[in-house]
């Protein structure tokens, strides 16, 4: 499974416990989202399982309504729930303030949620109906989509007085708000019950971190060896050019042993020839460079 795909199994098993004026939120936010809601009835497509296998009890609980014979069934990846019972689309519509009759474009009804708490039940509606998580492992995303304008930016600012930083763009005719920092979507993951998934999503971070950290110490690691080793075939040139013009007889007894220690130590690092040496690892520079100098 997804991310997305565990996140929304996450909400949907908390969704059995909810009943009151929480459960009407849910369903509020997944209205909001949901592919369709007109006079003709309401349809909710979905790829998670769970959350197909928890609406009809979620409706049938806050609402008594029923939905139509052959909803829930899987075609394609897709589950698709109807309800056209129009008894129960009237108790449905009167409950929110709407009536696709007279205002098709939807729009979120404030005297719904009454508390943070019902905002946040909103909120997770809206992401089970219309809404998807990246793997963090991959890059960090989280949105909710529709294509109801007025939805869309009564959302916006719902989530803002929540606390939330969201971000929106317009594509197509279609409206999405969105969050790209992580600390962003594992507080929205958090705000809406997926609290398991929340943790996941900090823990996938702080992985993503140790291994950037860990590859650029290793390219540092590897930086430094290939600059020791390019030194060190340098100075070895220099100094077989001296021996071969017979010129290392005639320095200094002090360059004589530091060409004398290159030589015989062909891998070792400036801070291992200067141990060996036993002088400073800037005095030992100091004789490679005029050794350089000298077969220049």
């Amino acid at each position: 499974m997804s991310f997305s795909s565990n996140v929304k199994a996450e909400l949907s098993k908390r969704l059995s416990e909810l009943d009151g004026e929480l459960a009407e939120c849910v369903i509020y936010g997944v209205l909001l989202y949901c592919n369709h809601v007109g006079t003709d009835g309401i349809k909710i497509v979905t790829e998670s399982a769970d959350f197909a296998k928890v609406l009809p009890p979620l409706f049938r609980r806050v609402f008594g309504a029923d939905f139509d014979s052959g909803s829930g069934i899987s075609v394609g990846g897709k589950y698709t729930v109807k309800l056209t019972d129009s008894g129960a689309l009237r108790l449905i519509f009167d409950k929110y303030g709407c009536d696709p009759a007279t205002e098709p474009s939807l729009r979120l009804n404030r005297a719904v949620p009454r508390d943070d708490d019902g905002a946040a039940a909103l909120l997770r509606g809206a992401f089970l109906a219309g809404g998807s998580v990246t793997d963090p492992a991959k890059r960090y995303h989280l949105e909710l989509r529709t294509n109801r304008y007025h939805v869309d930016r009564g959302m916006f600012s719902l989530l803002e007085e929540l606390g939330l930083r969201p971000k929106s763009v317009t594509r197509n005719g279609s409206y999405t708000i969105y969050f790209k920092r992580s600390g962003d979507i594992e507080d929205a993951l958090t705000l809406m019950g997926a609290a398991v998934s929340s943790m996941e999503h900090m823990n996938a971070k702080l992985e993503k971190g140790l291994r950037s950290s860990a590859s650029r110490e290793v390219n540092c690691v590897a930086a430094n060896a290939d600059k020791i080793a390019n030194a060190a075939v340098e100075q070895l040139r220099a100094i077989k050019r001296l021996s071969a013009a017979g010129r290392l007889g005639s320095l200094t007894d002090a360059l004589q042993r530091t060409a004398e220690l290159r030589l015989n130590n062909e891998d070792a690092s400036l801070a291992e020839l200067a141990k060996l040496a036993g002088i400073s690892k800037s005095g030992l520079a100091h004789r490679l460079r005029k050794l350089l100098e000298e077969a220049k």
